[in-house]
C-alpha cells in the first residue's frame, strides 16, 4: 500500500464518507484503511475506481478476497456518475463566468463611450481594468452619473495629461459621494461649494471646512435632520451667505445657531 498517495487515500476516504465498505463501521470508531476491490495478488492496480475504504479488522479478514462484483460495480458506476455531476456543475460555473465577463465588459464600453462623449478621450487598458475596480463597488448607473457631473467642472476639448487624470479621479469620487449622501447630495455639494466661496474671498490657509467642528461637520448633522427639499433651500442660501458675510465666523455662527434650531425642532 505504500505506493499510495495520501492525497489519494483522502479521495476515497471523503467519496466513501469515512465508512468501511465491508461493514459499514464509521471513523473514529474504527481505524481505517484503503483496500484495493481487486486484490494486487489478482492484477489489481492503485486506479482510484480500484480502491475501497475498509475499517482494520474487515481489511485483514478479508485478505485478498474481493467485494463481490455488483458491489464494486455499483461503486464505479457511483463514482462515474459523481465526476460526471461535478464536470456539469464546472460547466455552468464558466459559463456564468463567461456571461458575467461579457456584461462587465458592456459596462466598461458604457462608461468609455460617457467619457468620449465629453473628453473626446477614450480608455486605454489600464483605464478599463480601473473601470472595472469601480463596478466592483458602484453601479454602471451611478458612475455614468459621476462622468457626467465631473464632466460638467473638469472636462475639457483639448485636456492636458495632468487634467484628464483629475477628470478621471473624480468620477469614482463623485460617486462615493454621492452614495454617501443620497438624495440629499446635491444640496451637500453645494453647501461645501459655499464654504469654498468663504474660503477663497478670505484667503483662509487653516479654513475649517473639513476639520472637526467646522463647516463640514455643521452640514453633516443639519442635513441629517433635515428633508431633502429642505437641505436644498438652505444650501441656496447658505451659497447667498458666503458670498456677503465679511469672515467665515460670522456664516459658522449663524449655522451652529441655525442646528440649534433644528435639533429642537427636528431632533427630538
Amino acid at each position: 500500500m505504500a505506493s499510495i498517495s495520501k492525497r489519494l487515500r483522502f479521495e476515497v476516504l471523503k467519496r466513501d464518507n469515512f465508512q468501511c465498505a465491508y461493514c459499514g463501521a464509521r471513523a473514529p470508531d474504527v481505524a481505517l484503511e484503503v483496500d484495493h476491490i481487486l486484490a494486487r495478488a489478482n492484477g489489481g492496480t492503485d486506479e482510484f475506481l480500484n480502491l475501497v475504504t475498509a475499517c482494520w479488522p474487515c481489511n485483514r479478514g478479508k485478505s485478498s478476497v474481493p467485494l463481490d462484483e455488483n458491489h464494486a460495480l455499483e461503486r464505479q458506476v457511483s463514482e462515474i456518475e459523481r465526476i460526471e455531476e461535478q464536470a456539469a456543475t464546472l460547466d455552468q460555473l464558466r459559463q456564468r463566468k463567461a456571461e458575467a465577463d461579457e456584461l462587465l465588459d458592456l459596462q466598461v464600453d458604457a462608461i468609455d463611450d460617457a467619457i468620449h462623449g465629453h473628453t473626446e478621450c477614450s480608455l486605454t487598458e489600464s483605464g478599463r481594468k480601473t473601470v472595472r475596480r469601480w463596478l466592483s463597488t458602484d453601479s454602471v448607473e451611478a458612475l455614468m452619473t459621476a462622468v457626467d457631473a465631473a464632466a460638467e467642472t473638469y472636462a475639457r476639448g483639448r485636456m492636458s495629461k495632468r487634467e484628464w487624470e483629475t477628470f478621471f479621479k473624480k468620477i469614482p469620487a463623485i460617486a462615493a459621494f454621492r452614495k454617501r449622501h443620497g438624495a440629499k447630495s446635491e444640496a451637500f455639494r453645494k453647501a461645501l461649494y459655499a464654504a469654498g466661496i468663504m474660503r477663497n474671498r478670505h484667503n483662509q490657509g487653516a479654513f475649517p471646512e473639513y476639520t472637526e467642528g467646522g463647516f463640514q461637520d455643521l452640514y453633516e448633522e443639519m442635513f441629517d435632520l433635515l428633508p431633502a427639499a429642505a437641505c436644498e433651500e438652505i444650501a441656496d442660501e447658505i451659497i447667498k451667505a458666503a458670498k456677503t458675510y465679511p469672515q467665515y465666523l460670522m456664516l459658522e455662527e449663524e449655522l451652529v445657531s441655525a442646528l440649534c434650531e433644528f435639533r429642537e425642532a427636528f431632533g427630538g
